[in-house]
């Protein structure tokens, strides 16, 4: 039987890739599996490796082939190191020799710049194969928060004459990555090397895992909200909510300007999605209300499980209320000083329509029945 489908992967649902690497080792048995990627991270190592040895039982015993590049210093000399101790485990850099002492670590010959996971049986061309075929490096950023797409494909049990006919292709063109494998340096022959020269190269304005939604992947602490979740708020460049009436927080006869939104909300206003207590303190911001002055505003986790947002002040630096409304917030950046800055405006059901329909958007619903959503 041969089974292919398309994935994609975006920020609603982030994950898509690293399911996929998951369901083309779901084949039978192989004894190897084979990674070759443009980049690679630390994270995007550990992240991949937990998932293997979660789905599969032959995880620690096949052999582990990865062809990775360091072409422009984007793969981390730790990516290799963490490959290089998983059991069996073999790694080897594509025109690594030159590479690694070139200015800035451009490849002088050309770049290598495949993505392609696969579980092979060696030396059985008619034994099931999975692959993976796509646009995904081996970082958190593309196995599971970036915009990425990959084909998954797999040839397994009994095969018409067409399906045996794709396999043997399959083979034959999987067999070019093993020239390019034999023509490889060892990682442990450069990663030295690497590792001294990567540490003293001039910053080049970040990678694909210091992106918001790559960080909140993976994390350590304990976290208010679901990974999904957090990677969608990350990754959100608007944030919209319906408005009740805001609790009167400045007193009697003045409207209200503490905004309750759902637990982790948190993320996209640019704060840890990390769990804490109530009432905790999280910083703050620069909120800008349309044709208003920017002004510096607060958030934190109140007593009733709820991130509040304080707004600029109501017929000061805001609108005369925001009580009954559509408030749309928009990511503008960061101050010098690290505070998130946000553009705030107020809009009709109209013109949220079109704001949905002009890009990718989730519509969401919290449990008192409030609605919200983000646009990407």
């Amino acid at each position: 039987m041969f089974q292919h489908s398309l994935l994609v992967q975006t920020p609603t649902t982030p994950g898509a890739m690293l399911d996929g690497v998951r369901s083309i080792i779901a084949i039978d048995e192989f004894d190897e599996f084979w990674a070759s990627v443009a980049y690679a991270s630390a994270a995007g190592v550990h992240l991949l490796s937990k998932e293997m040895g979660g789905a599969t039982k032959a995880w620690s015993r096949v052999r582990k082939r990865w062809l990775i590049s360091i072409d422009f210093g984007h793969t981390e000399p730790e990516a290799l190191r963490s490959l290089l101790r998983l059991r069996n485990s073999s790694v080897r850099v594509p025109n690594g020799s030159l590479v690694v002492v070139s200015r800035g670590f451009a490849p002088t010959l050309t770049c290598f710049h495949p993505k392609l996971y696969a579980c092979r049986t060696v030396g059985d061309a008619r034994r099931p194969l999975g692959l993976l075929v796509g646009s995904p490096n081996l970082t958190r950023s593309g196995l599971v928060s970036g915009y990425e797409t990959a084909v998954a494909c797999r040839w397994y049990g009994r095969l018409s004459t067409s399906e045996t006919k794709s396999l043997d292709e399959a083979h034959k063109q999987l067999s070019r990555f093993d020239l390019i494998w034999k023509a490889a340096i060892p990682a442990e022959d450069l990663l030295a090397e690497y590792s001294l020269a990567h540490q003293r190269r001039e910053p080049d304005g970040g990678s694909e895992e210091s992106t918001e939604a790559a960080e909140v992947v993976g994390a350590t602490q304990p976290t208010a909200l679901d990974e999904s979740t957090a990677v969608a708020l990350a990754a959100a460049r608007k944030l919209w909510v319906r408005t009740e009436r805001l609790y009167h927080n400045r007193g009697p006869g003045h409207p209200g300007n503490q905004l309750d939104l759902p637990r982790g909300t948190r993320v996209f206003f640019g704060f840890p999605a990390h769990a804490v207590p109530r009432n905790h303190w999280f910083g703050e911001l620069v909120i800008q209300f349309t044709g208003q002055i920017p002004s510096v505003r607060t958030m934190r986790y109140g007593h009733n499980s709820m991130d509040k947002v304080n707004l600029p002040i109501p017929g000061t630096d805001g609108p005369d209320t925001y009580d009954y409304s559509i408030l749309l917030f928009e990511k503008r950046g960061e101050t010098d000083s690290g505070r998130r800055t946000l553009l705030l405006s107020k809009l009709s059901d109209a013109e949220l329509a079109l704001e949905l329909a002009s890009a990718p958007a989730v519509r969401l619903q919290m449990a008192g029945g409030r609605e919200y959503g983000l646009i990407f």
